[in-house]
């Protein structure tokens, strides 16, 4: 849905996994990478940050590698926010 720009339908589709299975990190990934792709960079930080909190709970090479990418995305989004920030 994200790649066809449907990004509502998106939103819904990822928090509808995310009712379904809670713990499972793509989900989470996904909805914050949209939500930076749409300008919310807030929103996609308390994703991240959600999802740094469960990761402990879902072990495995799958789970390790979308944490670094989401630890990465993170990062960016950060220092993104923090200088816009600095700068107004």
């Amino acid at each position: 849905m994200m790649e066809k720009g449907n990004f509502s339908r998106a939103e819904e589709l990822f928090k509808k996994a995310l009712n379904l299975k809670p713990v499972h990190p793509h989900s989470y990934f996904g909805l914050a990478l949209l939500y930076r792709v749409t300008g919310h960079p807030e929103e996609s930080l308390k994703v991240l940050e959600r999802l740094f909190i469960l990761m402990p709970k879902t072990p495995g090479i799958e789970s390790t590698q979308i944490y670094n990418e989401a630890r990465n995305l993170y990062t960016e989004i950060k220092a993104e926010t923090e200088s816009k920030t600095s700068t107004h």
